[in-house]
């Protein structure tokens, strides 16, 4: 009888699951390609009702398209091999350090075949900046990790960490032709920059470098995203030694070499 009993219980939590599964995507939460599985986990956050203002203009400005769209173009670009997996969602207190305070919006590769899309609902600027470049920008930073993985180029190392994600800027500022006018490199000179690189002599190949110092400017140790500009760098040098390379073979190039030949010093 027992036997009986529980079987009918886990059949119930069996149907119970599935029903939810196509509520997902019966609502759009849920999206599979054959290139891509799509969860865009923030139509079913309780942080963000369907009667929030917010939650509508993000209908309007078609997130889930925008993303959908140029995940498969910068597959195809990069020659990045299906499937991979896109999860759209607003960030707990632990993913906040990824959020852009300025634009509401930000990424994370988590491995070769996943990549996260962080919205943050509260900030008055996204809805303005997922109408500009930058909300494909996002798709086109992440995936280019992505590509860089599936080749095993990430690597370990600070320049590793330079190289990887110089590229992923680079590729996210050129893509579709858009290239925007401004220096990555902000308000910070020249010269400055080269007085960081010097400072990155001593760990260059070191594995125990602190990454939330060199690129998000944990302790003030370094300027704010110092290693996304040091890299921007590299990569900015290399292409104008070498315009006609493609990125998805420069991407799949080893950081060593794409240092060396980009003549960075």
């Amino acid at each position: 009888m027992n036997e009986i009993t529980n079987g009918n219980h886990h059949s119930g939590i069996v149907e119970y699951i599935n029903k939810k599964i196509q509520e997902a995507y019966d609502r759009g939460e849920i999206v599979e390609t054959p290139f891509a599985k799509f969860h865009f986990q923030y139509l079913s956050d309780p942080r963000l009702p369907e009667t929030e203002p917010v939650f509508q203009a993000l209908k309007v400005v078609q997130l889930p398209d925008i993303i959908i769209r140029e995940t498969k173009a910068v597959m195809d670009d990069l020659r990045i091999k299906p499937p991979v997996n896109v999860r759209t969602r607003i960030p707990t207190p632990e993913d906040d350090a990824h959020i852009n305070r300025f634009k509401g919006i930000s990424g994370k590769c988590i491995s070769e075949t996943e990549y996260l899309y962080f919205i943050d609902p509260t900030n008055t600027h996204l809805i303005e900046t997922i109408k500009t470049w930058e909300a494909k920008a996002v798709v086109h930073h992440e995936m280019n990790h992505i590509a860089r993985r599936q080749a095993h180029r990430k690597g370990k190392t600070l320049l590793d960490g330079f190289i990887s994600e110089g590229l992923a800027v680079y590729y996210e500022r050129h893509w579709g032709g858009y290239i925007p006018k401004t220096e990555y490199r902000g308000e910070l000179t020249e010269q400055q920059v080269k007085e960081e690189w010097q400072k990155a002599q001593q760990e260059l190949f070191s594995k125990k470098y602190q990454y939330e110092e060199w690129f998000h400017g944990k302790n003030q140790i370094h300027p704010p995203s110092m290693g996304y500009i040091i890299g921007s760098e590299i990569i900015e040098q290399y292409m104008k030694k070498h315009p006609k390379i493609p990125m998805s073979k420069l991407v799949r190039m080893s950081s060593r070499k794409i240092l060396s030949k980009s003549g960075f010093t």
